[in-house]
């Protein structure tokens, strides 16, 4: 027997072997079939899911105020001049300025972007109005200013009562000056002073209580004006008060001959006439005025052969100084809630001419200086050579003949006093407004 027969067990298995790679290829061709099934049922079914929500993300973009955070961007601020009106930044160049580079946050509460620059504190997106608020002029009433009344209105009461009502309802005035002594002399209340009563120099039978009780019931502060050494009619009785020839020291001095009008005066050198104007301070004091503003600090314009008569101490060098003798014996007379002024013309004071202003010499003093606008020009040189430019409004020029009199009166407590006649209303408000803006508190008219 032949044993190099056909090797059976070989055979089958290499069968087998073969069988499974063609089920292993059938079983991967099936596998990627159903697969490649599978993904095209899948795409078919997702394709519409992933437009639906590709949709929503694009529209999310656009509308990013809808989100809760913040978003920052950087804005470039550029001002045209066809698209603003800067009143308050000149323009000075027709191209568009850039003024900075700011952060600005869009927020949920606005629809446009919102900016602040370091000229406004805002600038509202739906109002391009940059305009700043108009100011209102203010009314004499937002200042304290005086209000002079006339002799005729110290007549009798209803007459005074009738002019403070004037005062109160058409001028705003917070102050109200009585003019109780008249240049010349006359009286316009009734002085207790004898001799005032006996020079027959008292023209009204208003008491200075009377006065003042109806000033002040209409809010308004009393402030009195006393003319001093202008006064005709005291010395007429007084000769003693009067200028006396040096030849016999008995006769009075007039101005002219009786026939032409002439007059005596009260002389500054005599202690008669102080006495007398110290006990009219004195008497106004006590019944309650504020301040006694004095006038008339003058000499009469004596001629050569008046010198020759009277003697060379009348146009002496120093006799400012006999002026100013009278005021203090008045400012010592008045008690401690008065305050005493002297007044002169301002146009005199600029240029030196104004006798009594002796800054140096008039320690406890104020001054009330009379301002007429009208009788000053475009400038102004006080007699040190300092010049001050007056042109333009009534505020220039009010201002700077205040500092003119401020450079001249040497740091003495001064109020402003101007001559209302010469100005119109407006001017008047540009004068109130000049003197506050200088730092004074009240001004006066008259």
């Amino acid at each position: 027997m032949n044993n190099d027969g056909r090797k059976i067990y070989n055979s089958e298995r290499e069968r087998r072997r073969k069988q499974r790679q063609v089920r292993g290829f059938l079983s991967l061709v099936f596998t990627l079939t159903i697969a490649v099934g599978i993904g095209v049922l899948g795409f078919n079914i997702a394709k519409p899911v992933f437009r639906h929500l590709n949709d929503n993300d694009s529209s999310s973009v656009k509308n990013t105020e809808v989100t809760s955070e913040p978003v920052y961007t950087y804005e470039i601020l550029t001002f045209d001049t066809d698209t603003y009106t800067d009143i308050s930044m000149p323009q000075t160049t027709d191209e568009p300025i850039v003024t900075g580079v700011f952060e600005t946050e869009i927020s949920e509460e606005f629809s446009e972007t919102s900016f602040v620059t370091s000229q406004y504190s805002s600038l509202e997106p739906d109002n391009n109005d940059i305009t700043p608020p108009e100011t209102t002029a203010p009314s004499s009433a937002s200042y304290n200013s005086a209000y002079h009344l006339s002799c005729e209105d110290l007549e009798n009461i209803s007459n005074l009562r009738s002019a403070l009502s004037k005062a109160v309802h058409q001028t705003g005035c917070t102050t109200v000056i009585v003019p109780l002594k008249q240049s010349g002399g006359y009286i316009y209340y009734a002085s207790d002073v004898e001799g005032a009563r006996n020079s027959t120099a008292v023209k009204s039978n208003l008491r200075l209580d009377e006065i003042v009780s109806e000033i002040t019931a209409e809010g308004l502060s009393p402030v009195a004006e006393v003319s001093t050494l202008y006064d005709n009619i005291y010395p007429q009785i007084y000769t003693v008060a009067s200028y006396k020839f040096a030849d016999d020291n008995q006769t009075s001095w007039w101005d002219n001959s009786q026939e032409k009008g002439g007059k005596p005066w009260l002389s500054p050198f005599s202690d008669y006439s102080k006495q007398y104007l110290a006990s009219l301070a004195s008497e106004i004091s006590s019944a309650g005025f504020t301040e006694i503003i004095c006038t008339d600090f003058v000499f009469p314009p004596f001629r050569d052969s008046d010198v020759e008569s009277l003697g060379d101490y009348v146009v002496a060098k120093d006799r400012y100084q006999a002026l100013l003798s009278v005021a203090y014996a008045m400012e010592d007379a008045v008690n401690d809630n008065t305050r005493l002024s002297v007044s002169f013309s301002a146009a005199d004071a600029i240029s030196g001419n104004a006798e009594i202003l002796a800054p140096s010499e008039m320690n406890g003093l104020a001054v009330t200086p009379v301002i007429d606008l009208a009788a000053f020009g475009n400038s102004v040189t006080t007699f040190r050579g300092e010049k001050f430019d007056l042109s333009g409004s009534a505020f220039n020029k009010a201002a700077g003949i205040i500092e003119a009199l401020e450079s001249v009166c040497d740091g003495l407590e001064m109020t402003p006093c101007f001559t209302r006649s010469s100005l119109s209303d407006d001017d008047f408000m540009q004068v109130l407004k000049a003197a506050k803006t200088l730092g004074y508190d009240i001004c006066y008219f008259n």
